[in-house]
């Protein structure tokens, strides 16, 4: 989306008010902290339809093997660089956790929380592409392999 377009360009960030309760809820149920970095994460997203046709690009340098060098390639995916990309990866991001069960906090849009019978077994903050977890018992585990299956 062009800039001047505008409304698609801003993805949810973690508060820092979000951060610290997500803290203290894993500090005072004694969970371990897993870090996470989503690699290539905004090629996860789909490509949103363009008012102004598709996108373009050169070859990186040295080219691309079976192309010729001054053949471009047609974006299809959300990359990085594209000013619709964070709110993409973002959105398929969320998506695919309320799909997996997890439910997004009323007060901040980046943390999620696993329950099982209404009792917190997770939690999970991201930042742009990545995240910060928590939690214990056999469906935060599955709900993990989950997400490490999903995402790189």
């Amino acid at each position: 989306m062009d800039l001047v377009e505008g409304n698609r360009t801003k993805a949810p960030t973690v508060s820092q008010a979000a951060r610290f309760a997500f803290l203290q809820s894993a500090a005072s149920r004694n969970w371990l902290l897993q870090f996470g970095d989503i690699g290539t994460a905004f090629l996860n997203a789909p490509l949103a339809a363009r008012e102004k046709g598709a996108i373009y690009a050169r070859q990186p340098q040295g080219g691309i093997l079976g192309l010729g060098p001054r053949q471009l390639l047609k974006v299809t995916a959300s990359v990085y660089g594209l000013n619709e990309a964070p709110l993409a990866w973002y959105e398929c991001f969320a998506e695919y956790l309320i799909g997996a069960g997890w439910t997004r906090s009323v007060l901040d849009p980046c943390l999620f929380m696993l329950r099982r019978r209404g009792t917190l077994v997770g939690q999970l903050i991201i930042h742009v592409d990545d995240c910060l977890c928590a939690g214990e018992g056999k469906e935060f585990e599955q709900a993990i392999r989950g997400l490490r299956e999903r995402f790189e």
